[in-house]
């Protein structure tokens, strides 16, 4: 399944969630004695248990133990989980621990379309002008809501990005309940109204990915403690005043402000200083260029084992 990246833990290094029960995340020391064994307990893992961010071994609190249906690979390699043997304890096959081969990739933003082809030019025209370059695709960061209006609390936190709905917008989930998307036409008519009925949405039901317009099935209403902003922009979510319906507050629907920011990956470390040279010093060599953070995107995991379905 597609596991979505969440952050990093106390040692550096990301870790994922699956959007259901699952945790795949690196433990520099799954003992959490200091790792005197060496690289032989520090491992990727998939748990049923959420990491610690503050700890630096046994992240989930099992120590070195598995849970039914999970695995781990040694190494010692914290940047990304590998692909390669694995040991599972196959419970659903009943099948004890087993060596399987897992495949893992990256869920990548879709490609950019390529530029239409130049129009075939008449016997003796003006030479035509060089088709705009396209761009790279952006990568898509989690949006963290957040605001100090009671209402927006149960809508408050993380979500991750997805991927994209038919309209070409990203869609992202909290992990829990919650879904954020971009409706080009909730009222599912062709949006003969304009951009009243054109509008980001916190809604309780994941949007669909073929339809073009009342994505969650619920028309243009909201669930409790849930809201929307009218816009026409769907690159990402705005901040500003949304509608919420603010059951758990008993106001019904009230403007709130909400503030949306991307979740990026930790910024790299500056150069450690030169040293002071001496009186005479030949010339110095300058320090390495410190390469940009590279996105973290979602971990898929994938295989032909029967044992691996469940992750």
């Amino acid at each position: 399944g597609v596991y979505a990246f969440q952050g990093f833990t106390a040692s550096g290094a990301p870790y994922f969630h699956d959007g259901g029960s699952r945790w795949l995340f690196y433990d520099p020391d799954c003992t959490g004695n200091g790792n005197a064994g060496g690289s032989r307990f520090s491992r990727w893992k998939i748990s049923l248990r959420e990491p610690s961010l503050s700890l630096t071994g046994n992240l989930d609190g099992i120590g070195c133990a598995v849970y039914d249906d999970c695995g781990f690979k040694d190494t010692t390699e914290q940047s990304y989980p590998p692909a390669g043997t694995w040991e599972f304890y196959c419970a659903s096959t009943l099948q004890g621990f087993r060596n399987v081969e897992l495949t893992v990739g990256e869920l990548l933003p879709p490609a950019m379309p390529s530029p239409p082809a130049s129009p075939t030019p008449p016997s003796s025209p003006p030479a035509l002008p060089s088709p705009p370059a396209v761009p790279p695709a952006a990568p898509i960061f989690p949006a963290v809501l957040s605001g100090d209006d009671l209402c927006l609390a149960p809508s408050s936190g993380v979500y991750a990005f997805q991927g994209f709905t038919a309209s070409g917008a990203p869609y992202f989930h909290d992990g829990g309940s919650r879904w954020l998307f971009y409706d080009p036409d909730c009222t599912g008519n062709g949006n003969a109204g304009g951009s009243r009925f054109s509008r980001w949405k916190i809604s309780l039901r994941e949007p669909s990915l073929s339809l073009t317009g009342n994505l969650d099935g619920i028309g243009c209403a909201v669930y409790d403690d849930c809201g929307f902003k009218d816009t026409t922009e769907q690159s990402y979510p705005p901040a500003g005043t949304w509608e919420f319906y603010c059951a758990s507050t008993l106001q019904g629907f009230r403007n709130v402000e909400l503030t949306v920011g991307e979740l990026l990956p930790p910024a790299m470390p500056s150069p450690p200083a030169s040293p002071t040279p001496p009186s005479s010093p030949p010339a110095l060599p300058s320090p390495p260029a410190v390469p940009p953070a590279a996105p973290i995107f979602p971990a898929v995991l994938s295989g032909d084992d029967l044992c691996l379905a469940p992750s």
